[in-house]
């Protein structure tokens, strides 16, 4: 199950709390997949909502989210200006949006049903939490999302750099390889 159903979820727990009057503003929610598929199955029992999504994503997230509301796709994606996002969202119950996506004040104000925002990004800086909080919106991210492809990354470059690999890259697409040699871009190893 991808770390986009977290996203999902999260959605999902909110839209079901504030139908129950729990709570107001929440940043900074991320849920266990098994519990976030659980509350998708008890929002079957409450009405539809509208979930305006800017952005396509990866994984079965939301389909998962689809299955039990009215799904609202943006056409053209993300990065989305602030007065097209508050038209794109109007009317919306929910809004998933990227970190290219600024919401501010003018889409809080322009979305009165809106009640969370789901954010696919590690932090919430591209949302205006004290509109947010004066619009009683919550608002949620996905923290930890991208901690194991950073150490991916991390490690890619550092094998890039070590083993020459960018440099050896240019060699062969230049046709300059002119044979192996046993010190020839030798590099140097990780142990």
């Amino acid at each position: 199950i991808d770390a986009f159903g977290s996203v999902v979820g999260t959605t999902a727990l909110v839209l079901l709390g504030l139908r129950r009057g729990f709570g107001r503003v929440f940043i900074g929610a991320s849920l266990a997949v098994p519990v976030a598929v659980g509350f998708l199955g008890l929002l079957a029992f409450t009405r539809m909502a509208i979930v305006a999504v800017t952005s396509s994503l990866p994984g079965a997230g939301l389909d998962r989210l689809s299955a039990q509301h009215e799904l609202r796709r943006h056409p053209r994606g993300s990065p989305l200006e602030p007065a097209e996002l508050a038209e794109f969202a109007a009317g919306a119950d929910a809004l998933v949006t990227l970190l290219s996506d600024r919401v501010d004040a003018s889409v809080f104000a322009a979305c009165p049903r809106l009640k969370v925002v789901a954010n696919v990004a590690v932090g919430v800086n591209n949302i205006d939490l004290d509109a947010a909080r004066a619009a009683g919106v919550w608002v949620t991210n996905t923290p930890d999302v991208l901690t194991e492809a950073t150490a991916d990354f991390t490690m890619a470059l550092l094998l890039a750099v070590t083993r020459r690999l960018v440099e050896g890259d240019r060699v062969m697409r230049a046709g300059a390889f002119t044979g192996w040699r046993p010190d020839y871009m030798m590099g140097f190893g990780l142990q």
